[in-house]
């Protein structure tokens, strides 16, 4: 099994090596027994799968891992419901962050749970000092996950909500 990165009461954050993302992409039992999970069947939602293509391409068969992201496993029974990560390295100490949960465990407080831990391990290194969540408009409950976890409005366009959190506020 890949080592969690993170682990809270209900939820473990793993990282995916180029092996698993390979494995998450084209053969679903490999990947469960990679991860010594299962995978619910909605995972992954489409822009996971568009960025994990990404990611396969990135490490391009090296050894590695997707060092700013993991997949989110719930615990009791371990099955893999999301994933959260930074979209990219730090870029003059700000990183975006991203998340989803597949549907059938939303609104039980396991992406807050995962933003907040993930927030909590991004601040440990000294390159992050200010994290950004983009949330379309049309997505009130990812708001609420934002706000949850701390994050602070900062503006608006038409499509999207735009919050930030600086390590200095992480409760």
């Amino acid at each position: 099994m890949t080592s969690p990165l993170i682990e809270t009461d209900r939820i473990r954050i793993v990282r995916l090596d180029f092996d698993a993302v390979v494995a998450a992409l084209e053969d679903r039992a490999l990947f469960e027994r990679i991860l010594s999970s299962a995978v619910d069947p909605e995972w992954p939602l489409p822009d996971m799968r568009d960025l994990l293509g990404f990611v396969r391409t990135q490490l391009g068969g090296k050894a590695g891992t997707a060092h700013w992201g993991g997949v989110i496993v719930k615990k009791d029974p371990d099955v893999v419901i999301g994933d959260v990560g930074f979209h990219s390295s730090p870029v003059d100490g700000q990183v975006e962050i991203g998340y989803s949960v597949v549907p059938r465990f939303r609104s039980q407080g396991y992406a807050t749970e995962a933003v907040g831990a993930f927030l909590r391990w991004g601040f440990q290194h000294p390159d992050i000092k200010d994290v950004i969540g983009r949330v379309s408009l049309d997505n009130p409950s990812s708001v609420k996950v934002l706000e949850k976890a701390g994050f602070e409005y900062e503006s608006s366009t038409e499509d999207f909500i735009r919050y930030r959190i600086s390590r200095s506020l992480l409760r």
